[in-house]
């Protein structure tokens, strides 16, 4: 029922490095995501996904269907702590999904 954001509208390049390409977060097309809440207060936090780990197995499975960039724990440096979704277009309509949940 609730999304704890850790980051949304920002303009800014990608990773906050300056000079490089503009973010989907400079757009409004991105949303990063610290965690989840429950109607009953259960709280799904990114840096503990191996607590709940079919919730995020089947997190992933959906994310990765829906939105066309997804970045989380083990992609890179920059997304350890957070979910980042959004909905940048490719030539080839394809997704990329690079989270690692263990």
């Amino acid at each position: 029922t609730k999304l704890e954001i850790a980051g949304a509208y920002e303009c800014r390049g990608r990773n906050r490095v300056v000079g490089a390409k503009m973010s989907e977060h400079a757009t409004g097309n991105a949303l990063d995501i610290r965690a989840f809440v429950t109607s009953t207060a259960r709280r799904f936090e990114i840096t503990r996904q191996s607590a709940d780990i079919a919730f995020f197995q089947g997190l992933k499975s959906s994310a990765c269907l829906q939105f066309r960039t997804i970045l989380g724990p083990g992609s890179d440096g920059y997304h350890q702590d957070h979910l980042h979704l959004d909905l940048q277009q490719r030539g080839n309509g394809s997704h990329f999904c690079q989270w690692v949940v263990e």
